[in-house]
């Protein structure tokens, strides 16, 4: 599956936000990765809102395309 969208890395994931999900791509295992989508609790129970996911994409100044495996 091949998404695009802003993206910002850290120093263990890549995290991509594209069509309201936000996609966690571990730097080591890139078949393991996860997604969450807008409406949806967090693994912590939070819910991702609109506004939260909104904030996270006006944030990141990077854009690219991923391929992700399944």
């Amino acid at each position: 599956m091949t998404i695009t969208g802003k993206y910002e890395v850290d120093k263990n994931f890549t995290t991509v936000y594209s069509n309201n999900r936000i996609y966690t791509i571990p730097r080591n295992a890139r078949h393991n990765w996860g997604s969450i989508a807008v409406g949806e609790l967090s693994a912590t129970g939070h819910p991702i809102t609109q506004e939260f996911y909104d904030n996270c994409v006006a944030e990141c100044s990077r854009e690219g395309t991923f391929e992700l495996a399944d």
